[in-house]
């Protein structure tokens, strides 16, 4: 006989169940009785949630970044040297991990992003 790990079909029917698709668990639709079981077999169906976009902190803080760096790269068109400057610290730490992938040592890539 197959067990199906709840206790009652009601427990089961208003058990949280994750959808494949999905990071978040979502209330299923009541689970179905296996058709032509005779053990009461209890088998959780899985219904299809839509997913929403949520913005949580971190992508959030992308969000804000995007919007900060194409603010200075057109600042930096226009011809602000102090952009320019802002733009430099505060892409310094990505470009600084390409020249150590490029370079594979630490000094070289500190030389280069100095550059």
């Amino acid at each position: 006989m197959v067990r199906s790990g709840y206790r009652t079909k009601s427990e089961a029917a208003h058990k949280l169940i994750r959808h494949p698709a999905s990071r978040t668990f979502a209330a299923s639709a009541p689970a179905k009785i296996a058709a032509g079981s005779r053990s009461g077999m209890v088998v959780p169906v899985a219904v299809p949630q839509p997913r929403q976009a949520v913005l949580n902190e971190r992508s959030l803080s992308r969000l804000e970044e995007s919007t900060l760096t194409n603010t200075l790269v057109r600042r930096c068109i226009a011809g602000d040297a102090s952009a320019w400057e802002d733009l430099v610290k505060q892409q310094n730490r990505r470009i600084y991990n390409i020249c150590y992938r490029f370079t594979g040592s630490a000094s070289d890539a500190e030389d280069l992003t100095q550059e």
